[in-house]
């Protein structure tokens, strides 16, 4: 039991720590939630303590920014009047310069004029002196050019009837030519024929070796079966003496013998017909050397009158040689006169040539001077047009400038507010947008426009005639009409904790220098503008 009641106890015990603990926690995190809630509250009073102070100072820049606008634009005014005085008094000596020039201007013309008269007076005359010139040399040049076409004629003539000469020379040669031809086929027909009579000749010579050679065969031939018949015979007696002995053998012999008797006979009939063919064959040579006779004879006969044409066309060709080389003397004669001719003329056409160039160069001069006479007119005549253009353009463009009806007035007069969405929209710059750009649209955006309002100091800006944008707090816009609008502000919800890109625009405070700096250039480039215009 004891033990019971003691872990009972403890166990109250643990709970009542337990219950200590989380009260002491929960208080503890209530004075963290209070503290927190006070440091955002000291926080947030910060904050809207710096976005005062923050949009206080911007807007003193700005009132201080347009305050410099308004001196500036006064000041300008004022140069500008100044300006426009001293233009006026410089375009009036201007005018006075002109005028004067003007009038130089026309005095100088007259005397070039009259200048250009005298000098376009010279040239012509000099021109008429050297187109008589001209002529005389193109006569001249005709009579030289007939004379060369006779001369050409003669030596035409002449190198026509060599030529004719020549070609009968020639044909003449031909003829002789061939006749020698002719004669030379013949002789060497003739060389042919002899030189076979020689070779047939030596044939025959050849062939009559050879009968003297079968004729002594023959003859040794005809010996020696004499011998052998002597030597049968004697063996036939000694046959017939020994017959009883040796019949059988002398019969043997006796057929021997009649064998070689038979042969010894077909031997002497070939002999026989060989000598009936040599005999033959001597016939022909005899027939053969009276026909060579004859031959040599007619080539003697050929060669002769062979000799006889040589000499007569050796005759002729001298002949021909001489009167070739006396038409030959006879036309370089011609042509040597020709030549001189030639020489004479060109140094006339030369001369003629020469005079021709002074001529042209003298033209060309000539042509030079008057087109620079006439390009310097012209020239002076398209300065003095630019120049008077250039005037009529410039007063038109003063006068038109000073209408009040003009297109730059209305431009000028009807300019859209700098401080306007669509001009700050229209710079180019960045997408991030300044605080003092933002604040400017918002105030322009929170303007509203009453008609029939009446036109106050504050309200109304006309600009001075000046191209520069008027300020915010100056120019009062009109409607179509022409009227004048006054100009109401409602309160804004200066709440910029409500804007989303509160951080970004702290970020972004450093712009403030750029925007001052591009409204003073915007300025100082319309000034410049309106300056040049």
């Amino acid at each position: 039991m004891e033990e019971e009641e003691l872990a009972r106890r403890r166990e109250r015990e643990r709970l009542e720590k337990e219950k200590l603990e989380r009260q002491q926690m929960e208080a503890e995190r209530i004075e963290r939630e209070r503290l927190a809630r006070e440091r955002a509250e000291i926080e947030r009073l910060e904050r809207e303590r710096g976005d005062r102070e923050r949009i206080e100072r911007e807007r003193i820049e700005i009132e201080r920014l347009e305050i410099e606008r308004i001196e500036r634009i006064k000041r300008e005014q004022r140069e500008k009047e100044h300006r426009d005085r001293e233009r006026e008094r410089l375009e009036i000596e201007r005018l006075e310069k002109e005028r004067l020039e003007a009038e130089r201007l026309e005095r100088e013309r007259i005397e070039r004029e009259k200048i250009e008269r005298e000098i376009i007076e010279q040239q012509r005359r000099e021109a008429e002196q050297r187109e008589k010139e001209r002529r005389q040399d193109e006569m001249r040049e005709a009579l030289r050019r007939e004379h060369e076409a006779r001369e050409r004629e003669l030596i035409e003539k002449a190198e026509r009837e060599a030529a004719e000469r020549e070609h009968q020379r020639r044909l003449q040669e031909k003829l002789e030519w061939e006749r020698l031809e002719r004669l030379r086929g013949e002789q060497e027909r003739l060389e042919r024929e002899k030189e076979e009579a020689a070779r047939r000749e030596r044939e025959r010579l050849e062939e009559e070796r050879r009968e003297r050679e079968l004729l002594e065969a023959k003859i040794a031939a005809d010996k020696r079966r004499e011998q052998e018949r002597i030597e049968e015979d004697r063996r036939e007696m000694e046959r017939r003496e020994q017959e009883r002995r040796e019949r059988e053998k002398r019969e043997r012999e006796r057929l021997e013998a009649a064998e070689r008797e038979r042969d010894r006979r077909i031997e002497e009939q070939r002999e026989q017909e060989r000598l009936g063919e040599l005999e033959r064959k001597a016939a022909e040579r005899r027939a053969l050397q009276a026909m060579e006779g004859q031959r040599a004879r007619e080539r003697e006969e050929l060669e002769r009158e062979r000799l006889r044409l040589i000499e007569i066309e050796k005759m002729e060709a001298d002949r021909r040689e001489k009167e070739r080389l006396a038409e030959e003397r006879r036309l370089a004669e011609l042509r040597e006169q020709e030549r001189r001719n030639a020489a004479v003329r060109e140094q006339e056409r030369r001369q003629a040539a020469e005079r021709e160039a002074a001529r042209q160069r003298d033209d060309r001069r000539s042509r030079e001077r008057l087109d620079i006479i006439v390009k310097e007119r012209e020239d002076r005549e398209k300065l003095e047009w630019e120049r008077r253009r250039h005037l009529a353009e410039k007063e038109a463009e003063l006068k038109r400038k000073k209408d009040l009806t003009s297109k730059e007035t209305l431009e000028r007069l009807t300019r859209k507010p700098y401080y306007s969405r669509e001009n700050l929209s229209s710079l180019g710059g960045p997408e991030i947008t300044t605080k003092v750009e933002r604040q400017v649209i918002e105030r322009v955006d929170r303007t509203l426009y009453t008609d029939g309002g009446p036109l106050t100091s504050t309200s109304y800006y006309t600009g001075g005639g000046s191209s520069i944008n008027p300020p915010l707090s100056l120019e009062a816009p009109t409607d179509e009409f022409g009227l004048g609008r006054d100009r109401l502000f409602q309160s804004r919800n200066d709440d910029l904790r409500d804007s989303k890109r509160a951080s970004r625009y702290k970020s972004r405070l450093e712009n403030n220098n750029r925007a001052r700096r591009d409204f003073f250039s915007a300025d100082s480039s319309q000034n410049g503008e309106s300056i040049d215009l």
